[in-house]
């Protein structure tokens, strides 16, 4: 899925215990290869290029889950999360993450407005069930081409953290960069998380966790390149087809990494100004947030889970969350 993976267990180091590990990092090596956009074999490859000729197809039952979320959480983010950024991520030159540091120049605007004339985004496919109950789907725009990355991390750790579970495991820590659900406890001792700070190899804060909680983390640091001094990362927004701009990371805690992730990245693309009220419309009232000039924001449910960094409560300000959006989703 573009990044690392780590899978922390607090259990007897046993056949079973290994097991379960192995167990564990199959799925996860299963899932990215179901889930890849771009890889001939993949099946969401595979159904990238079905949809393209206009056609109702059939849904492969291994992408109906996250495709339905993935429609809903679109809607309730009044379309900042889009999973059909495909063409543009690609465009941008994110199908695989840069080497660090790597310099060279962006798209060019007329490139970016032509993809969007073009029409890109979730929004261009249609779902629906057939007489027979199968689900079938068609898009109106040849420009479509569906990205489970700013989701599927999520997902997964979620499968992981019930894989273990089946094996008997109810104690552990799956992090896929920066992703991560919790479960259980260390020897009694809750798991303590660092929340990696946006610039430099630090850490912004630690985080005490609950025995059963998701901590996500959006930032402009995991996939980026530099272009005459600045910084252009993969988390792009639909509404211009280019970099978000105005924060360089968002954490958010939720029961489920699912929901975190796609949260985190609502979050973030919303901005300096508009990410209170959307957290408030997704129902998230965790939230740490750290803009471009350095300032960070933390909401008042999220605060006493928090220990910072030395040098980092200076910059941190409380800002309590708006009053919930009329009709929201919940």
């Amino acid at each position: 899925m573009g990044t690392l993976a780590s899978i922390s267990v607090h259990a007897p180091d046993n056949a079973q215990t290994q097991a379960a590990l192995q167990s564990a990092l199959k799925t996860l090596d299963t899932l990215n290869q179901t889930w890849h956009p771009w890889e001939s074999g993949a099946a969401l490859a595979q159904f990238n290029a079905s949809i393209r000729g206009g056609n109702w197809v059939p849904v492969p039952a291994q992408l109906l889950p996250l495709l339905r979320t993935a429609l809903r959480y679109h809607a309730e983010s009044q379309g900042l999360f889009d999973p059909g950024l495909g063409a543009l991520t690609a465009l941008w030159g994110f199908k695989e993450a840069p080497d660090p540091g790597i310099q060279h120049p962006p798209p060019s605007l007329s490139a970016i407005e032509e993809l969007l004339k073009k029409g890109v985004g979730i929004g261009h496919l249609q779902l629906r069930q057939d007489s027979s109950g199968a689900w079938m789907a068609r898009s109106d725009s040849p420009a479509l081409i569906l990205d489970f990355g700013g989701l599927a991390k999520g997902y997964a750790v979620d499968v992981v953290i019930d894989e273990l579970a089946r094996y008997g495991i109810h104690d552990a820590v799956v992090n896929l960069g920066g992703n991560l659900r919790v479960a259980g406890s260390k020897g009694g001792e809750p798991w303590r998380i660092g929340i990696r700070a946006p610039r430099g190899d630090g850490v912004l804060a630690a985080l005490r966790t609950a025995e059963n909680m998701s901590v996500l983390t959006s930032g402009d640091y995991e996939r980026y390149f530099i272009h005459r001094g600045t910084r252009y990362h993969h988390i792009l927004d639909p509404r211009s087809g280019a970099p978000a701009r105005g924060l360089i990371s968002v954490t958010v805690v939720t029961p489920t990494g699912l929901r975190g992730e796609l949260a985190s990245k609502a979050l973030f693309i919303a901005g300096p100004r508009d990410w209170p009220r959307m957290a408030s419309r997704l129902g998230i009232d965790k939230a740490l947030v750290v803009e471009e000039n350095g300032q960070v924001w933390v909401t008042p449910a999220m605060k006493p889970l928090l220990e910072f960094a030395p040098g980092v409560r200076a910059r941190v300000r409380a800002l309590p969350l708006p009053p919930t959006d009329s009709g929201q989703a919940a």
